[in-house]
């Protein structure tokens, strides 16, 4: 589902008024748009908002961690879009875990080693890591025009880690946990362990 992005803020806006939204409110969020998605998306020439251009908005402009309030704001200004996108009508702002998603065929290949990491009764907070490392590769993979698991290669795998400035060895560790994974389940064909056995090497 995708809509023209700026009738789509003005419905929204519109549902404040009719809602009795203070003006305050209104006009933060008018400028959170302005200078978030809006800007984003005309630095990309794009004009039609759906909800994965969202969740990349997000991916690409909030920290994965240590997230601030106003970065709270910019999660909450995507959610706004994406509700009256999706449902006709602005649920009422609450307080929510971010989630990460893993969707598309990738995702789907990456939730198999969640579910075996569940299995083993690995703890929720090691869970949700994993889900927050693997939602960023997912996303770089899918910039990168890659959408199967046979598409990721070297290249896509230290593009990634290039590109974190956080948690570098975490990532790696996933990252490993994960290749490993698909390859000793004969889901990939090629085995990464050697180009990620030494995060030292990649750091350099």
């Amino acid at each position: 589902m995708e809509r023209d992005v700026h009738q789509l803020i003005q419905d929204c806006l519109q549902f404040f008024s009719n809602n009795c939204y203070t003006q305050h409110r209104i006009d933060r969020y008018r400028s959170l748009w302005k200078y978030g998605i809006l800007l984003y998306m005309k630095e990309r020439n794009l004009s039609s908002y759906t909800p994965s251009l969202g969740q990349q908005y997000i991916s690409d402009c909030v920290p994965y961690e240590n997230v601030k309030p106003f970065d709270r704001e910019k999660i909450r200004s995507i959610q706004v879009l994406d509700d009256w996108l999706n449902l006709g009508y602005i649920r009422k702002r609450s307080v929510t875990p971010i989630n990460h998603p893993l969707f598309g065929e990738i995702g789907s290949q990456m939730q198999k080693l969640i579910d075996h990491l569940q299995s083993l009764r690995r703890s929720y907070v090691t869970i949700k890591d994993y889900q927050l490392y693997l939602n960023g590769f997912l996303l770089n993979l899918n910039r990168s025009g890659a959408y199967s698991i046979q598409d990721i290669s070297e290249r896509h795998i230290l593009e990634f880690i290039s590109t974190t400035e956080n948690n570098k060895v975490n990532i790696v560790s996933c990252l490993r946990v994960l290749l490993r994974y698909w390859f000793e389940n004969n889901l990939i064909e090629t085995d990464f362990e050697p180009i990620l056995k030494s995060y030292k090497w990649i750091k350099n």
